[in-house]
């Protein structure tokens, strides 16, 4: 009966050996990984960061050309069909040769660079923001800042004029 006792507690050793076994080797597996703080430093870390920095790359590659083409698409310039343009937030340069009339919407802003040129007819219209006074007609000025608040004005250019403008304008 001893031997039977002795058998019995051998072979409840090995099933609680061969449990404790499967047990420990289930640990690490895909299902339960073991991660180690090497493995946190040398592996992980680095994966992390390297599609870090590739994420921010393209990201700033995507904001880079957005930021390109709203500048190229902002930046208008005289529609010499038609002879009209729009420079919104930005000035634009118009060239106009003796003779011709640009017509600036209202709120447009424009700046004599060369050239000479005057108002078409006489009144308030604009308003010289350099000097802080209403124009008051005669000879534009030239490097003046100019504010349009009457569509019905035109500045006509009495040589070959160069001018910076902010807003719609029309050439005739």
């Amino acid at each position: 009966m001893q031997w039977k006792k002795r058998c019995l507690a051998a072979l409840l050793a090995a099933l609680l050996l061969a449990c404790g076994v499967t047990a420990y080797a289930a640990v690490g597996t895909e299902d339960n990984p073991l991660v180690t703080l090497s493995y946190l430093r040398d592996t992980f870390t680095k994966n992390i960061l390297a599609k870090t920095e590739e994420k921010i790359a393209e990201t700033q590659a995507t904001y880079e050309k957005t930021l390109e083409d709203k500048i190229a698409s902002s930046t208008d310039k005289d529609d010499s069909a038609n002879g009209a343009g729009s420079s919104a937030g930005a000035f634009a340069v118009a060239q106009l040769r003796s003779g011709q009339t640009m017509t600036i919407q209202t709120g447009g802003e424009f700046m004599l660079r060369d050239g000479s040129a005057a108002c078409t007819e006489w009144g308030s219209g604009f308003l010289d923001t350099t000097s802080g006074l209403v124009y008051d007609g005669g000879e534009l000025i030239s490097n003046h800042l100019y504010m349009v608040t009457d569509t019905s004005l035109s500045i006509k250019a009495s040589s070959g004029v160069t001018l910076l403008v902010r807003g719609s304008y029309t050439v005739s």
